[in-house]
């Protein structure tokens, strides 16, 4: 049985163990940010990062969390009236868990009740676990050389 996966608001613990992983996990930071060095963040550090983000980019940050634990993050962006766009990450050695796919269908829910019709994302080519999450709920398909433009229609 999987354990459940809850995507919650993020608070000071959360953004204290989200900050831990993405300040060690040197996996995850080859896959997030392979052009730039490993640094040490905070959870404060953390959480004022998100806020900052949230408020440019008009979107909101959560914590995906197991057993009362952060394990990554799933946030989304507005894009406009009508569509979002959803990213997320979590810790390396909870790749291939499902984790990603559980707090993604919370994540639509979410969007959804906040009146998004759809929402998209942008996935380099070589992140086929992501596209699998995409293409499990139906999305649509959109390509350039590098990226994968998928979209999901929320009605």
């Amino acid at each position: 049985m999987r354990k459940l996966i809850v995507v919650k608001q993020l608070s000071l613990k959360y953004s204290d163990e989200l900050a831990e992983i993405l300040s060690t996990d040197k996996k995850l930071h080859k896959e997030l940010s392979p052009n730039s060095k490993l640094t040490t963040i905070n959870g404060l550090e953390y959480v004022q990062g998100c806020t900052k983000w949230e408020t440019k980019k008009r979107g909101r940050c959560f914590a995906i969390v197991k057993n009362d634990r952060a394990v990554g993050s799933i946030s989304f962006v507005h894009k406009d009236d009508e569509i979002a766009s959803l990213g997320y990450w979590i810790k390396s050695d909870a790749w291939g868990q499902g984790i990603c796919t559980q707090a993604f269908k919370q994540m639509l829910l979410i969007v959804k009740e906040l009146g998004y019709a759809s929402v998209t994302a942008s996935i380099l080519k070589e992140n086929i676990a992501s596209k699998k999450i995409w293409e499990k709920y139906n999305a649509t398909f959109k390509e350039d050389d590098e990226r994968y433009y998928p979209i999901i229609k929320l009605s």
